[in-house]
């Protein structure tokens, strides 16, 4: 029955030079971060910046799970091997994750905490999905690892509807991480380490089934590239929701759905609070 399913590519090599680059490449990130989380701490006495570096690191582990659905495939030969599980080993270069995922979610926690509002969490989206881009396109024209099957909004060996899912990914983290603050006191601030594992599961469930469902099929091109761009959507509109929230949150007030109430006798709205 796997055999109906496309396969990972073979006969693919991880070149060493290429690797320690990318490698390289994604750890001074993570080494720049644990330096800000370190001020931080000093100056605002606060953990969640080195809790957020723990729950990207630990977010990792949802890296052969996507991997396995979406069709992601890391050269076995010639890797140097972080982990494996379900079959797919991970390089250490997916170290990404403590700054792209955990990173990235600090940074949508403190837009959200300094009052940011919806038009700042698009332009969070949008930097996001750019820092995606540039960030895997090298490593993919190294070949230290390929999309495989087939996979829709791809022009250029990155499928668009990958940086659309992963750039949510750390938006809806830090927004938890906002919306569930004043109940993080004392010991359960540690809570934000699950967070952002939670929050990657969460994202890529909530969008990306349409594409792994279509992927894992022999459906014609056109349906497949059809689910890629219902993800794309499906992502926007999660960024919408959110965005809606930062401006009832940060504009002072909770969100409400508008009811009709009856006052005196008379039909009126019941307002929102301010």
């Amino acid at each position: 029955m796997l055999s109906h399913f496309p396969q990972p590519p073979q006969g693919m090599h991880m070149n060493t030079t290429a690797q320690a680059i990318f490698t390289i490449g994604q750890a001074v990130p993570c080494v720049i971060l644990a330096f800000i989380a370190w001020r931080i701490w000093q100056k605002e006495r606060s953990p969640i910046p080195a809790l957020c570096m723990v729950g990207g690191a630990l977010a990792i582990l949802m890296e052969p799970i996507v991997d396995v659905l979406g069709q992601v495939w890391f050269p076995r030969d010639g890797q140097w091997r972080l982990l494996e599980t379900w079959g797919r080993p991970i390089p250490w270069f997916i170290v990404v994750y403590i700054w792209y995922v955990g990173g990235q979610a600090y940074l949508s926690y403190r837009k959200l905490d300094q009052g940011g509002r919806g038009r700042d969490i698009w332009k969070l989206y949008g930097l996001f999905f750019l820092a995606n881009v540039i960030c895997e396109t090298p490593g993919l024209y190294m070949n230290l690892y390929a999309y495989y099957g087939h996979q829709p909004l791809n022009f250029f060996r990155l499928p668009l509807w990958w940086p659309a899912v992963n750039a949510a990914m750390p938006i809806l983290a830090g927004t938890l991480i906002f919306l569930l603050r004043p109940y993080l006191q004392g010991w359960r601030v540690l809570a934000v380490i699950l967070l952002i594992p939670a929050a990657d599961g969460m994202a890529n469930a909530a969008v990306a089934w349409p594409t792994w469902n279509a992927l894992n099929t022999r459906l014609p091109a056109a349906i497949v590239w059809a689910a890629g761009c219902l993800t794309v959507a499906l992502a926007s509109l999660m960024i919408h929701f959110i965005a809606l929230v930062a401006d009832a949150k940060n504009a002072g007030g909770a969100v409400r759905p508008v009811a009709a109430a009856k006052t005196n006798g008379r039909k009126g709205r019941v307002p929102a609070a301010v």
